[in-house]
């Protein structure tokens, strides 16, 4: 049986964020079939000469930029809160993602791409499964 998921954002806590008691935590999406596709034509490139080429950073900043609605809980030295900043198109501009550590942001897009590919599989990715040892508090 197919299960189709019509679900239209989640919240994902970083799993170095999880267990704190206000932690930064992102509302993202899933990114439709048209998304996906020109974000994975871009992913590899084939070079005469230079041979294969991977261009993770690109696909997840792209992925980023497009997957992420807003975020909470981020927080400057003086309690300020970041909030996303978004241009005409309603993507995330870089400044935003500037503000988020590589490993976060990488962790981010990944979970992007995985509730996009394999919605079935967010709950454990999100940290909402019962089997999950680390699951937010």
């Amino acid at each position: 049986m197919l299960i189709v998921n019509q679900k239209k954002e989640y919240e994902f806590i970083p799993v170095s964020e999880r267990g704190q008691e206000n932690p930064f935590t992102v509302k993202i999406r899933p990114l439709g079939v048209r998304e996906m596709a020109k974000l994975e034509d871009n992913f590899i490139t084939i070079k005469e000469g230079d041979g294969i080429s991977l261009s993770q950073g690109t696909y997840n900043q792209k992925a980023l930029k497009a997957g992420i609605i807003t975020w909470e809980n981020l927080k400057d030295e003086d309690g300020v809160e970041y909030k996303v900043k978004k241009n005409s198109n309603g993507e995330v501009l870089d400044e935003s993602l500037n503000l988020l550590p590589p490993t976060i942001l990488s962790e981010i897009a990944n979970a992007i791409v995985t509730i996009s590919k394999y919605p079935e599989d967010a709950d454990v990715l999100l940290g909402n499964s019962d089997t999950e040892t680390d699951k937010p508090v």
